[in-house]
Formats: C-alpha cells, sequence, structure tokens
C-alpha cells in the first residue's frame, strides 16, 4: 500500500497524489475526503476491448 494526498473523491474512484508527485486512481476508501492522507490502492479496471486487445495479441503472438 501507498501513502498520498486525496485530490479527488469520485462515485466508484479517488484521485490521490502521492510522495513522487505522481497522480494516481485508487480504489476509494470509505471516509476519505480531498486534503486527507491516505494509505492507498491503485485502482485497476479493465474494460472489455482491452481484454479482448490483450487475448488477441497473445494468439497471433505466437
Amino acid at each position: 500500500m501507498e501513502r498520498g494526498i486525496v485530490l479527488q473523491v469520485h462515485k466508484d474512484y479517488m484521485i490521490v497524489i502521492d510522495n513522487k508527485r505522481d497522480i494516481v486512481k485508487a480504489k476509494k476508501i470509505k471516509d476519505a475526503d480531498v486534503g486527507h492522507e491516505v494509505y492507498y490502492e491503485a485502482y485497476y479496471k479493465r474494460s472489455v476491448l482491452q481484454k479482448i486487445r490483450s487475448f488477441t495479441f497473445k494468439i497471433f503472438k505466437k
């Protein structure tokens, strides 16, 4: 888990800036508000299109 400051809070995720000054999309934490320092996990949500592209690349790579 990383530590950062909350910049924005959305319905399913939040935007955080970490100590390396990287802006990261993170999983939403229940009681996090803008300006709070939190420990967060990166938010990974792949779309169906990204999954298809990945699968197609693996087939044609052989």
